[in-house]
Parts: structure tokens; C-alpha cells; sequence
């Protein structure tokens, strides 16, 4: 005869080879030619089963029986097994099973119904034992993890060390402290394309020493482990074509250590909300950078944008129903203002933060070297001590050769001084790897903050728009024919001045930082230039007269005063 043997386990920690070594031994011994072999790892509740789906298409001209170790191996549930070993049986093909040495045919090739008849029984018994062990399983999980507290997870998320005796969750320092600065970096509106960016600049690696990824970054924003409640999922669907993610059925939370307060962990994932919504708002929609920063210097509203003519103007109507009529700018402001805020703002603000990150860790080197001093202070004592105890040994032996006890008692004390000196060597080496650690961090510090791919790797435009607005409190646009003064309020207080060319042809604008001697006014929309007098006093004597030597303030409009401020330092190209 020719025969197909079909082998089955529920899980991936199972081997089947078992059951297919047997089965191949006993149809060695019976003449039975084993034409096909099916193994898979599947369960047995499971109907749709790739393996399986091929051996049921096997016909009378491919093999006449089929061989399992025990019936419950072509299905778990009753009703669906009688199904099978029915279109079999149809077929002419027998069904043997080796554990319960039941053929489904006879040796003519009809129906063994005593054979059927066992095997229904069997089958539901053994399905009901089945579902009544998966029930008591589930059951201990959530009795282990409500209860007792245990944790199923085989590897402690990031921030968290797994204690194997305890099962239980515990908050690793160094990791937790990456962790909070992950949530407070989602706060302040950093994306999970930001964030992995400057975790890997300054060279901070997961848990697994690898780099961190955009999923890797959501993954922690997600998980409400870190706000003390740890979920684990007790029952979960079959993955799907091919995928490993398991969709959780049944979910249980317990109480672990908290890292985030429930607080932070809420304002995190409500920034996230937020920027979803407004990239979903937008959809493949342009999204206006500069919405809503733009101030009208003549009225007081904000700018607003205008989809169809791509620029900004004024959205404020007159009672005639005509608009503002104050300066409009096109969408070439926003290439303008987000260079600026990359030069001017988040390059200096990531100085000024590199130094409040550096600054702690100085202190922490210096605070270890004069703990090395004292250290160094101990030895010195001590192996003077000892220098000294090794003279009078030395003495000992030579005046006391008759008593060597006495000299032994003195190198035993000499001894336990060296271990003494060797505890305070170990604890300099542990201060001294601190300390190259600490320096190794600045390194990596200084090194993120002048690194400007950070900044100028930002391509998402909600990105873009949250660092913007976190950036520039106000933005006021005068115009005088095609030429404008743009003041840019940052924030932080600072104030920057654009001078902007509509239709001409160069290719910059200009930058300048306001000054005593230059500002401009924009209550009355004029720049004021400090001129200090070219020739000072002559006295009748001769003499040069310097004390009194004073600027004139001259007063400009819109295009002198840019046109004054159009000098090569000045202008920035685009």
C-alpha cells in the first residue's frame, strides 16, 4: 500500500518528529510505502491548516491509507474530524491511528463502524478535555498574575529589569531615566520620527543594543507599563498571513513600579493625538506653516491662508466688505522663517540644553576625582602603615629568631592592610570608569548638538508646523511697494528683521538681529538708524574734542531702511 503520514503539535516549542519516526517504523514493518509526509505546527482547533489542506486533496490514485499517531492529530474538534475521516472514507482511503490501533476501513475496503463509533466517542471526549485544560490553563494565568502579581512577559520592556525568581517587574535607574525623557520629549511635541533621531545622535541604544526606530519609540508611548499598570494578554487571535502580531482577546491589568505619572503619561498621548489630527486633517492637503502666527500690524488679526492664491493676508473685512488692506506674502515666507528657526532658535536653544545636561555630569567628575583624592590620601596611609610594620617584621626576625610567631602575627597584619589597599585601589578603578563614562556622555552631547542633520533631517510637514509654532510667538509683515520689513518674535523674546523682495529677481533676503542703533518701530512702520557724527570737534587750540561725540537718530521708510540693511553680510540665499 501506499500511505501519507500526517504529523501535528500545537505549539513551536513542540517537535513532531516523534510521531513521524514511529509512523515511518511502523509502516516499515506493515509494506506500507510512504509516498508523502505532512508536518506542521499547528493547533488542533484550528480547521484552515496548510499541511493538512494538502493531504485532503490526496485521491484513491495517490494513496490508499493514511497514518497518524493519534486521531486527535487531524483535529481537536468532534464534529469536524468525523467530517474528514467521512470524505476519506468516500474516497477509499483508511484512516490508522498507531496510539489507538483503530483502522476506519477493513481489509475489503469496507466501513469499520466499530472502529467509527470509538473514534466519535473519543474524539468528543477529547475535545471536551481540551477546552476544560485550555479554561484551567487561562484560569492559572489570570490567578498568577492578579493574585500573585507574576509577570508573563519573557523580557523586561525597556526601563524595567525582570527578576526570574520573583516573576516580578522592577525599575532599571539608567533605563528609566531615558524613558522620562522620551514622554517629555513627546510633550514638547516631538514626533516618533524626531525622537529615535536624537536618542541615536547622542548614542543611546535599546535594550537589545540596537538603534532606536520610529516603531520602537511608539511602542514605549503605547505600553501604560511605565505609568505602573503592566497589561498582558492572556488569550490572543492566530496571527494573520504570515504576520507574528497576535490581536490580544483577553487582556489583564496588574500594578508594577510607576516611571511616568498617569498624568504624563495622558499629556504624551494626547500630543500624539493631536498631531495624527492634524495630519489626517490635512490629508494630501497642503498644511500652512505659518497658519495663524501672522499679526496684522494695522488691525490686529491674524493672517490667514489662501488655498487657492497659495499666500497669507489679512482675513479681517471692513463693513463695506472689503478685506484689510494690509501687506499680503506668499508661501515662500515659510522656506524663509523655517530657516531661521533651525539657525537661530533650535541650534542655539540645543546649545544652551547641551550645556544644562552637561553641566550636572562636570559636577558629578569633579565631585569623583576628589573622592579618588581621598582615596589616594587612604592608600598613602596605609602603605606607609604597612611599610612600617614590614620594618619592625623584618627587626623581629633578625633581634627574635626564636620567636617566629611574632614575626608571622606582623606579616598577617601586613596582609590585611594589602586587602584594605586593594578595596580602596577597586573603588578608585569603579570612579575612574564613571568618570570616562561621564566624559564619554559629554562627547556624545556636544556632538548631537552640533550635529545640524538632526535639525535639517525634519521633512514631515506636521513636524515641521509643531516645531515652528513652538518657535515663533508672532510674525508682522510691512510693506512698502515690493519691498518688506518682517519682524519675527521668537518665543524666547528675540526678535530677528527680514528684509523681503517680492518679484525681484535676486535670490536672498535679508537677516539682521535689532540693535540700539538699529531698530524699527512698528507702531509708526519706520527704521531708525543711530548715525554717529564722522568728524568730532575741533577746539580753537587745535585739540581733538571726543567727549561729547553723540548719534543722530534718522528716521527711514520701509525701502531705505532695507535697503540701508543690504550689505553681502546681511543677506541670506535661498
Amino acid at each position: 500500500m501506499r500511505g501519507a503520514i500526517y504529523s501535528r503539535v500545537s505549539t513551536e516549542m513542540q517537535d513532531y518528529s516523534k510521531q513521524t519516526n514511529e509512523l515511518r517504523d511502523y509502516a516499515s514493518k506493515n509494506d506500507i510505502e510512504v509516498v508523502y509526509v505532512f508536518e506542521e505546527k499547528e493547533s488542533g482547533f484550528n480547521n484552515d491548516r496548510p499541511e493538512f489542506e494538502k493531504l485532503r486533496k490526496l485521491t484513491k490514485q495517490d494513496i490508499d491509507i493514511v497514518l497518524v499517531w493519534e486521531i486527535s492529530r487531524l483535529s481537536r474538534r468532534s464534529i469536524y474530524l468525523q467530517q474528514q475521516i467521512e470524505d476519506f472514507t468516500n474516497k477509499g482511503i483508511c484512516i490508522y491511528s498507531y496510539k489507538e490501533n483503530l483502522h476506519t476501513l477493513n481489509r475489503d475496503g469496507t466501513k469499520n463502524d466499530q472502529a467509527n463509533l470509538v473514534i466519535a466517542i473519543t474524539a468528543t471526549i477529547a475535545e471536551q478535555e481540551a477546552i476544560t485544560l485550555k479554561a484551567r490553563t487561562l484560569s492559572g494565568k489570570r490567578h498568577k498574575i492578579l493574585k500573585e502579581g507574576h509577570s508573563y512577559a519573557s523580557t523586561a520592556p525597556y526601563g524595567y529589569d525582570y527578576n526570574k525568581l520573583t516573576k516580578r517587574l522592577s525599575i532599571n535607574i539608567e533605563e528609566a531615566e531615558i524613558i522620562k525623557r522620551i514622554f517629555q520629549l513627546s510633550i514638547d511635541g516631538y514626533s516618533t520620527y524626531r525622537i529615535p533621531i536624537i536618542l541615536n545622535a547622542e548614542g543611546i541604544l535599546s535594550k537589545k543594543k540596537n538603534k532606536w526606530t520610529q516603531n520602537s519609540i511608539r511602542t514605549i508611548l503605547d505600553n501604560p507599563v511605565y505609568m505602573g499598570k503592566a497589561e498582558y494578554h492572556i488569550k490572543s487571535e492566530k496571527p494573520k498571513n504570515g504576520k507574528t502580531y497576535r490581536k490580544p482577546i483577553e487582556s489583564v491589568s496588574i500594578d508594577v513600579p510607576a516611571i511616568i505619572t498617569a498624568d504624563i503619561y495622558q499629556q504624551s498621548k494626547e500630543q500624539t493625538k493631536a498631531r495624527t489630527n492634524r495630519s489626517n486633517s490635512t490629508g494630501t492637503k497642503y498644511l500652512p506653516l505659518l497658519r495663524g502666527l501672522i499679526v496684522c500690524p494695522k488691525c490686529g488679526r491674524r493672517y490667514a491662508y489662501s488655498n487657492n492664491y497659495q499666500y497669507y493676508r489679512c482675513s479681517n473685512k471692513h463693513i463695506d466688505g472689503s478685506l484689510c488692506n494690509s501687506k499680503t506674502i506668499t508661501t515662500k515666507l515659510e522656506t524663509i522663517i523655517w530657516n531661521i528657526v533651525k539657525t537661530f532658535f533650535y541650534k542655539e536653544l540645543a546649545a544652551g540644553k547641551a550645556q544644562e545636561k552637561i553641566e550636572p555630569l562636570l559636577a558629578e567628575i569633579e565631585s569623583y576625582k576628589q573622592q579618588i583624592l581621598l582615596l589616594d590620601g587612604k592608600q598613602a596611609e596605609l602603605t606607609t602603615k604597612a611599610n612600617i610594620i614590614v620594618d619592625t617584621a623584618i627587626e623581629i626576625k633578625s633581634q627574635f629568631p626564636n620567636m617566629p610567631t611574632l614575626y608571622i602575627n606582623k606579616m598577617k597584619e601586613i596582609e590585611v592592610i594589602n586587602k584594605e589597599v586593594g578595596k580602596y585601589q577597586q573603588e578608585i578603578d569603579r570612579l575612574e570608569k564613571l568618570i570616562h563614562s561621564n566624559e564619554s556622555r559629554i562627547k556624545n552631547i556636544n556632538k548631537a548638538s552640533e550635529d545640524s542633520s538632526i535639525v535639517d533631517s525634519i521633512t514631515d510637514e506636521v513636524e515641521k508646523y509643531n516645531l515652528v509654532h513652538k518657535a515663533v510667538d508672532k510674525i508682522m509683515i510691512f510693506g512698502e511697494g515690493k519691498t518688506s520689513i518682517i519682524v519675527v518674535t521668537f518665543s524666547t523674546g528675540q526678535t530677528i528683521y527680514l528684509g523681503y523682495f517680492s518679484k525681484r529677481n535676486s535670490k536672498y533676503y535679508i537677516i539682521f538681529q535689532p540693535s540700539q542703533d538699529i531698530y524699527f518701530d512698528t507702531q509708526n512702520a519706520k527704521g531708525y538708524i543711530n548715525h554717529i557724527k564722522e568728524k568730532p570737534t575741533i577746539n580753537t587750540d587745535g585739540t581733538i574734542y571726543l567727549g561729547d561725540l553723540k548719534g543722530e537718530d534718522r528716521e527711514y521708510g520701509i525701502i531705505d531702511f532695507v535697503n540701508y540693511l543690504d550689505i553681502e553680510e546681511n543677506r541670506q540665499y535661498y
